[in-house]
């Protein structure tokens, strides 16, 4: 028995229709589908659904985390005045593509210190907008790929309990050096010639294309007809090869279209108070994150209620939305209304952005999808379905005894 896992970036359960998604729908004709809550957060949501435990618990939420000591302390800080300056020259900056190359320059010799230094610390040399003055606080909230074995130490995830069951994989991923085209190809090549038991290939091109243009786009359409085909193309070699196998689809996440923006920075900046000089912040495409003292940050709340376009987060709040305890991930965070965005940010700095996710996962648009192709009753109807409830299904496709952390339970009966 074969378990073939797509992983589709970005799609919402409303997209899945007759006329864009022909193949996809196909498969709900003989299984199951269902709306797929989401949670509040960006890397965290990916670690929810492979360990089946909440954020609270496996310990990731946000790429960028601020830790009590940063592994590029020792050696960054002594260059902060020339950061600084580099920093300073990239704002001025008007040609993106030359601001981008010397971005990408700097951090290329950042990596090769960190090769030399014997380093765990890996920033993303493709983040446009982080800017360099700030890595010396900084370190990443997940430092092994999911796949990689004990990726959350204690918490197992789904690749330690197929390692542990000797279940056969493979991780197909696209990235900045592999498109979504380069995972076709790699699939279509182990659909001839492997036994797998279970294989995961994820697409992401639709959530940079919905980014760009926007949910009603009609590049967004046109993006998501093209996933729609790939996984009829992978399905269909693997039918061809007369093995038995179930077909799973998750998402990770909806969008909505951004509709404004607020700049915190500079409200914060009206009242004299300045980042890296008064408090600490990392700000996130949807939320802007604060490190500082009782007093300062006190003056940051005031501010911040003021402010039109978000909200910040209560006790009840960060409960509420599984966001791990402790101060990695800010000792105040704002997070903005629905379709605003912050604006600039250490992601897309300034630049437009036409459809955002990362809001309150209650709103309308957030849900992801959820699809079993087999394995389900005729008279199985589904709700909703919770991204812990991922990691068990497949558990039990494949026959292997649900993990005790797991905080959902299998959609298979």
């Amino acid at each position: 028995m074969q378990v073939l896992a797509f992983f589709l970036d970005a799609v919402r359960y409303n997209y899945i229709n007759e006329r864009d998604t022909p193949f996809l729908t196909s498969l709900v004709r003989k299984g199951v589908i269902a709306p797929l809550r989401t949670i509040l957060g960006f890397t965290g949501i990916a670690a929810t659904i492979f360990t089946g435990t909440y954020p609270e618990v496996h310990g990731v939420w946000t790429q960028y985390i601020k830790p009590d000591y940063s592994p590029c302390t020792k050696w960054l800080k002594p260059f902060g005045t020339i950061l600084q300056t580099i920093d300073s020259h990239l704002l001025n900056m008007d040609r993106a593509e030359v601001r981008k190359a010397m971005r990408l320059g700097v951090f290329f010799l950042i990596l090769l210190q960190l090769k030399v230094s014997d380093r765990s610390f890996l920033p993303d040399p493709f983040l446009d907008e982080v800017p360099f003055t700030l890595l010396p606080e900084l370190d990443i909230g997940l430092t092994k790929a999911i796949h990689e074995a004990s990726a959350f130490g204690n918490i197992k995830s789904l690749f330690d309990a197929l390692r542990e069951s000797d279940i056969s994989f493979s991780v197909l991923e696209s990235s900045i050096f592999r498109s979504d085209q380069r995972v076709l190809k790699r699939a279509l090549r182990l659909a001839k010639h492997t036994n797998l038991s279970f294989i995961l290939m994820k697409f992401s091109n639709l959530d940079t294309i919905t980014h760009k243009y926007g949910v009603r786009s009609s590049q967004r359409v046109k993006e998501l007809r093209r996933i729609d085909a790939y996984v009829k193309m992978i399905v269909s070699k693997f039918s061809a090869s007369n093995k038995e196998y179930t077909v799973i689809v998750f998402s990770d996440h909806g969008m909505i279209d951004v509709h404004g923006k607020v700049n915190v920075i500079k409200e914060l900046k009206k009242r004299d108070l300045e980042i890296q000089k008064n408090y600490f912040a990392f700000l996130d495409s949807t939320l802007a994150r604060f490190w500082a003292n009782e007093s300062t940050l006190n003056r940051i709340s005031e501010i911040l209620y003021e402010i039109r376009g978000g909200r910040i987060l209560s006790e009840k709040d960060l409960r509420t939305f599984h966001v791990p305890y402790g101060g990695m991930y800010g000792d105040l965070i704002f997070l903005a209304n629905p379709g605003t965005i912050i604006s600039p940010n250490f992601y897309q700095g300034d630049r437009f952005i036409a459809s955002m996710h990362g809001y309150d996962p209650s709103v309308e648009g957030q849900d992801g999808v959820f699809l079993l192709s087999e394995n389900v009753s005729e008279s199985m109807v589904l709700d909703k379905v919770d991204l812990v409830d991922i990691m068990p299904t497949i558990l039990k496709l494949l026959d292997i005894p649900s993990i005790n952390s797991c905080a959902g339970k299998s959609i298979v009966i």
